[in-house]
């Protein structure tokens, strides 16, 4: 288990009922449970419910907020964008047990709690086409072993200038992970690195399904790539 799973597992008892079923989205700890019948506030950070998805569960009235501190000295990554409302199952797979997963805009409904039942810890930031309500960030830098990552959807400026001024906005990052234009990028000749994982649902999917996984430690960080047929419409 790592050490994040560990300090969200200690918060159970404190904060959430038996019945809740938690996961951690951008540092927050929320109830999955919760979260599918109720809606967070983005002042007080918390989920509440007036209904209870099961006779014994009630919904959870306080959320911690995540307090890590990075001591890892290595850790694996999944880089994601523009699913608009479905994740490829294959991705999804990928996914499973990873130490983070990166979510670069354009989520659509009921992407984050999935990813939240794939992994301790999800990174999100708010795409073009996700509510103006929605409670994620325009933009995220998280630290990781050797060096920061920086997330923002990258609609915010037209196609000719995106990466140009996405690394002047970022210049200290490790790294920028960017989506919006469901295409992938893999540009590592000099830093920040940037990276567009291309479009993990079927919205656009140019060339198929695909994401990036990365291996980040303090000597240095790899990338893989991985892009997979298209699924056949039913």
């Amino acid at each position: 288990m790592s050490q994040h799973a560990g300090r969200c597992n200690a918060l159970i008892g404190r904060y959430f009922t038996p019945g809740c079923v938690t996961g951690c989205v951008n540092g927050t700890h929320i109830c999955l449970k919760c979260a599918k019948t109720g809606r967070q506030s983005a002042r007080s950070r918390s989920w509440g419910s007036d209904r209870s998805d099961t006779g014994l569960h009630q919904p959870a009235q306080r959320v911690a907020f995540c307090t890590q501190t990075l001591y890892a000295v290595r850790m694996r990554i999944v880089l994601l964008a523009d699913t608009h409302g479905f994740l490829d199952p294959r991705v999804a797979a990928l996914c499973q047990g990873v130490d983070l997963l990166v979510h670069a805009g354009d989520v659509g409904t009921g992407i984050d709690t999935e990813l939240a039942q794939l992994c301790p810890e999800v990174l999100i930031v708010a795409g073009n086409n996700d509510p103006g309500d929605c409670p994620w960030p325009s933009q995220v830098v998280r630290a990781l072993p050797g060096g920061d990552l920086a997330v923002m959807h990258g609609h915010q400026w037209p196609a000719g200038t995106r990466h140009t001024r996405l690394r002047a906005r970022f210049a200290d990052a490790g790294a920028i992970v960017c989506g919006h234009s469901h295409r992938r990028v893999l540009d590592t000749d000099y830093t920040p690195w940037l990276l567009n994982p291309g479009a993990a649902g079927r919205t656009r999917a140019y060339g198929g399904p695909s994401c990036i996984e990365l291996w980040a430690q303090r000597q240095g960080w790899r990338t893989k790539t991985h892009v997979f047929d298209k699924l056949a419409r039913r």
